[in-house]
Parts: structure tokens; sequence; C-alpha cells
């Protein structure tokens, strides 16, 4: 048999210092203070 399956198909973003702020954080992922819990917060981005 055949079915069809639903999905969502994204296109992958490659994530490094330079844009995890944008890509993690801001797009709402993840939080500020779960990302850099373990960081001084003199430290974390503004």
């Amino acid at each position: 048999g055949k079915i069809d399956v639903p999905s969502v198909l994204l296109t992958p973003v490659a994530v490094d210092a330079s844009n995890m702020y944008d890509v993690i954080i801001k797009d709402g992922w993840h939080k500020l203070e779960d990302v850099y819990k373990n960081v001084p917060k003199d430290q974390w981005p503004e």
C-alpha cells in the first residue's frame, strides 16, 4: 500500500558562533538564559 505522510520540509541552517544568537535565540528555539547559563553574564551578547 501507499500512504500520504504529512511532512514539513525545512532548509537546514548551519549554526556557528557568528549566527548563533540570530538562529537559536531570536528565532525562538532556545532562551538566552538557557544557552548561556554556564557563561559569565559580562560575556553574554547584548
